[in-house]
């Protein structure tokens, strides 16, 4: 066997290598959903996940040594068929089981199918795919994968309010993981509209180039402002007391503007036309991109102030989460509010670092 054939030879055979330990890694996943969550772990020691793990170490280095993947189309049936239709049947049975709409355990009793281990089986979908996926696949798709992962993401984060509300409940409250991400995140934006501002070279005309530094550096101020007030200026971290008289007129007792008792009833409804816009500037704009507007100065600005449809569910969740409180009341949603929040700012996040990568430092045209 000469070195050509040799090398072809390896080549099928670490494809067929991928092949085969993802398929065992589903069928691992597979016995949980067919007998019962748990089986794997009794009869194997070790859980599907654990298996998940080794199975993508296995990957992993199989790919740093052979230089090698599994082609585009295995990572598109993943992230956008399998996972997707995974987690919507693993959903929708435990939403007709869970609010009564059919009786418990209806689908093993007919179907001897378990949900809750259904759902885990996105888990394999997902990882294989993200690790297999290349830069040119990122680059080609990755607006669509960042919509799937927020789509994902919701739904996990409903289906561990509903199945582990105590630990859910510390992962949003004061204080949390959610809040420090959030404020986070509101600096990221701070620092990236203040970048942006330095790219004001793009604009030929001396009007709109002082409008786009004007708007860039208010809103790097108004995301510090936010930041620091998600966090209550850093009061519970520097263990600083609240004064009387701010405390008396603050719904938490902190120190913070946003929840004192003037601005807290605003709050809402300025998250309600953040979502709002969010959502109904992209749909305007792509009504109207064909006939208005075409000329190459109101496409810059279209860039700017248009929320990209990758990001229509993280306005559209904030906007959902207000519309909910305000027709169901303010606490029966309420451990929504700051996972909305952390959605939104995330949204806002990637479209200044968008808009930061595309936007050339002179004239010329955009980057796709």
């Amino acid at each position: 066997m000469n070195l050509k054939n040799f090398v072809k030879l390896s080549s099928r055979f670490g494809q067929l290598l991928f092949k085969f330990s993802y398929l065992m890694t589903i069928g691992i996943f597979l016995l949980d959903v067919i007998f019962y969550a748990g089986f794997v772990k009794n009869h194997f020691v070790l859980t599907p996940l654990n298996f998940l793990g080794l199975g993508l170490i296995f990957h992993v280095m199989m790919i740093y040594f052979t230089k090698q993947r599994l082609h585009t189309s295995f990572v598109a049936f993943n992230l956008y068929y399998f996972a997707p239709l995974i987690l919507f049947f693993g959903g929708l049975a435990y939403y007709l089981e869970e609010y009564g709409l059919l009786f418990p355990n209806y689908f093993f009793t007919n179907f001897k199918i378990h949900y809750v281990s259904l759902l885990w089986m996105a888990a394999p979908a997902i990882t294989f795919g993200l690790i297999h996926a290349t830069l040119g696949f990122w680059k080609l798709h990755w607006r669509q994968l960042f919509f799937l992962l927020m789509f994902i993401l919701i739904l996990a984060a409903g289906s561990w309010h509903t199945i582990e509300k105590v630990e859910y409940k510390k992962f949003v409250a004061e204080d949390g993981v959610v809040e420090y991400l959030t404020a986070i995140l509101y600096m990221i934006c701070g620092i990236f509209a203040l970048l942006l501002s330095k790219k004001r070279a793009f604009f030929l005309q001396n009007w709109p180039r002082k409008i786009f530094v004007v708007g860039c550096t208010l809103a790097a101020v108004a995301f510090f402002l936010v930041a620091g007030e998600e966090i209550s200026w850093g009061q519970r971290l520097l263990g600083l007391e609240t004064p009387a008289v701010i405390a008396d007129q603050n719904r938490q007792g902190e120190i913070n503007l946003h929840n004192s008792e003037a601005l807290w009833p605003f709050v809402y409804s300025a998250y309600a036309v953040i979502g709002i816009y969010g959502i109904g500037m992209w749909l305007v704009n792509w009504l109207t991109e064909d006939f208005l507007f075409q000329e190459k100065k109101y496409q810059i600005w279209r860039r700017i102030v248009v929320p990209g449809g990758h990001l229509f569910l993280n306005f559209g969740l904030i906007a959902l989460y207000v519309w909910l409180r305000r027709n169901h009341g303010p606490w029966k949603y309420s451990a929504w509010e700051e996972i909305s929040e952390l959605f939104l700012v995330l949204g806002i996040a990637v479209h200044l670092i968008e808009l930061y990568i595309t936007f050339p430092r002179k004239s010329g045209r955009l980057i796709a």
